[in-house]
């Protein structure tokens, strides 16, 4: 019979969880400044400030004529409504601190500010959207209070919305924004490069490309999104050279989104370099209750150099993401398909050190094709549907990948760029390495049988020798609110044996006990002592266990 034991010591340890977004973030203040790539040079001019109000005036009109008249050094002032804002060199925005921008949206489409990104569009130079009275404290990433916001709530779930979009770009900053998304697609900010087809005619493999560039020398730090799409998110780099990427978070989706693009997938391999990344850190990315922190995707491409350090999940599929090469379907399959010239990507290095922590949760985004990686014991002989059913859908499905909300994490690292830990990749099929000897990896809340790292291979094997377990479940990533409970007294135990829950009381309880998408299963009165619940009656899955004593509260996680 597996048991777990909730000891004071734990307690102690846990009821510290509970602001474990908090405290994690704090905690980062302590670490060294980390170097600006954005070489400031200043708005010149004297500074003109758009005022904005209560209602949300539309401004998109008076601050677009302010950039083409030249004006370089602009304040934005008091809440407002912005349209597609295209940005010209040497212009830097400084937005007011507790300002909320809406995104003015078409069909549930928008974006709001647009640099070099269409191919007739001027290349530009020393652009900076920041805000000159925020805090440049990392632990105030979630506190909309402390940055200016960016509305896109107004954009339809899977539908194209951004903040920012960069083509052409160098010498950029962006910094201190709240996003509040809606699950749409594409990432809030999107780095890319912008590819002309010079042809226009017949198969798009004989066509004649020219890949333009992209952004380049440049810093996108201290910014946060809540609401995001699981293959979507806060931030993607389809293309950059010599960025980085700094203290940045998202709820929901991927924060640090290092993935080509369709826009690229039609030119060869090994043509337009481009439409590359190389260079690029990222540094202290967190992610809550979505995907990942951080994707690796190269599809098409032969990228260069990665830097990751200090990555952090909460509740999330996995902390990193590794994914091989893979032919775009803008090209796979297509008759006379010429493989020499378009090959599976990877990227030349990547250099994963500091801390990777993944703290256990049922909070996660998933998407279907991940299904097998889970334990044997929840997914055996069963479907996605049997397991995690459609009354919890997430809410902005793409694509056919049937996506969900609230499900179990899978790992810390999911490296799929390799068969296993001791296979060389083999190039030819997109696979990689990652050089992880410098990194810390941590799973707090796993099942001691869930692996920190699982490769490709591992595919229908976690945990396959073990028939019943319960996962130790962390609080703050189900208890979104983060009330703060007083577990210091508490001394309880659960256990699952047989479709039998037996759980030993310190004192007289409610028991309540929820299934995986928070409907009240059983509820029970139980005095101090052992009490055993009949669950013969439930179906198999996941439920969580509330215990309620005094005024105090205990939540484990059990699966049946």
């Amino acid at each position: 019979m597996a048991k777990l034991t909730i000891n004071k010591n734990t307690m102690k340890t846990t009821k510290f969880l509970f602001s474990a977004i908090t405290c994690l973030i704090v905690g980062l203040n302590t670490q060294a400044q980390r170097t600006d790539r954005f070489v400031n040079l200043g708005g010149t001019g004297t500074q003109v400030t758009v005022n904005g109000g209560v209602s949300f005036p539309d401004k998109t009109a008076e601050l677009q004529n302010l950039i083409n008249t030249n004006k370089k050094n602009i304040k934005l002032n008091g809440n407002m409504t912005l349209g597609e804002i295209a940005l010209s060199s040497n212009v830097h925005i400084d937005i007011k601190k507790g300002v909320v921008i809406k995104l003015k949206t078409t069909n549930g489409r928008g974006l709001m500010f647009r640099g070099g990104k269409e191919v007739t569009d001027a290349a530009i130079e020393n652009v900076k959207i920041y805000c000159s009275e925020c805090s440049t404290l990392p632990s105030d990433n979630n506190k909309s209070a402390e940055r200016y916001t960016i509305d896109m709530s107004s954009g339809t779930p899977d539908e194209n919305c951004n903040f920012v979009s960069f083509g052409k770009v160098t010498n950029f900053s962006l910094s201190q924004f709240y996003v509040i998304d809606n699950y749409t697609k594409i990432n809030a900010i999107t780095l890319a490069t912008n590819v002309k087809d010079n042809t226009a005619t017949g198969d798009v493999w004989t066509r004649s490309y020219t890949v333009q560039a992209a952004p380049t020398q440049g810093d996108i730090k201290l910014g946060y999104l809540k609401n995001g799409h699981v293959g979507y998110g806060l931030l993607q780099v389809q293309a950059a050279k010599n960025v980085n990427f700094h203290n940045l978070t998202s709820q929901g989706g991927v924060s640090l989104r290092l993935e080509s693009g369709s826009t690229i997938a039609v030119v060869p391999t090994t043509e337009g370099s481009a439409a590359n990344m190389d260079n690029l850190e990222g540094y202290n990315i967190v992610g809550i209750n979505g995907w990942s922190a951080v994707t690796l995707s190269p599809h098409g491409r032969r990228h260069g150099a990665i830097s990751l350090k200090n990555i952090t999940a909460i509740g999330c599929s996995s902390a990193i993401r590794i994914i091989g090469g893979f032919q775009d379907r803008d090209v796979e399959g297509l008759p006379n398909f010429p493989t020499a010239k378009y090959k599976r990507g990877n990227f030349g290095s990547v250099t994963i050190t500091g801390t990777i922590k993944h703290t256990y949760g049922t909070t996660a985004q998933l998407e279907g094709r991940d299904f097998s990686y889970f334990p044997q014991s929840l997914i055996k002989n069963k479907t996605l549907e049997q397991v995690f059913p459609k009354a919890a859908p997430y809410i902005a499905p793409f694509d056919g990948a049937d996506a969900r909300i609230n499900t179990p994490s899978i790992a810390t690292v999911l490296y799929f760029s390799k068969d296993s830990a001791a296979a060389s990749p083999r190039d030819i099929d997109g696979q990689y390495s990652v050089n992880l000897t410098g990194a810390t990896l941590e799973k707090p809340g796993f099942n001691s049988c869930i692996p920190t790292t699982i490769y490709a291979n591992d595919k229908n094997k976690i945990c396959s020798s073990t028939s019943k377990f319960s996962i130790d479940y962390d609080e703050t990533a189900l208890d979104t609110k983060r009330e703060i409970f007083s577990f210091e007294t508490l001394d309880n135990t659960i256990s699952v044996s047989t479709k039998v829950i037996t759980i030993h009381l310190t004192k007289d309880s409610n028991i309540i006990i929820y299934n995986s998408i928070g409907k009240t299963i059983k509820t029970v009165i139980a005095s101090a002592g052992i009490t055993e619940i009949n669950a013969s009656n439930f179906a198999n899955g996941i439920y969580i266990v509330s215990i309620q004593q005094e005024g105090n509260i205990i939540k484990k996680k059990i699966i049946l």
